[in-house]
């Protein structure tokens, strides 16, 4: 039987009981002080609101996935990376 009490019950124990979730900034909060900048580029290219950094960070990632087509277009893929890298650590500094 379904009672007002075991409902109370049933929502205050879901409601303790929850770990905690990763969310996608702690994930890239993680790697950038891991230092682990492919995935964290990879994480960020994909957020939608990234500011003026926008294209360094998601050309960066281009540029890591596919660094012969950026070499066909003249452009040094390990630049556009530390450009994207110095993009992200203005947009997320350590806090």
């Amino acid at each position: 039987m379904f009672t007002p009490l075991r409902f109370l019950a049933m929502v205050a124990f879901t409601e303790w009981e929850q770990p905690m979730r990763d969310t996608k900034i702690s994930k890239l909060r993680a790697a950038m002080h891991n230092e682990d900048w492919p995935l964290a580029l990879r994480i960020a290219a994909r957020f939608p609101r990234l500011g003026a950094q926008k294209n360094n960070i998601v050309r960066a990632h281009e540029a890591l996935v596919h660094p012969h087509f950026y070499r066909q277009l003249r452009r040094d893929p390990d630049a556009l990376v530390e450009r994207g890298i110095t993009a992200l650590k203005q947009r997320y500094p350590n806090r």
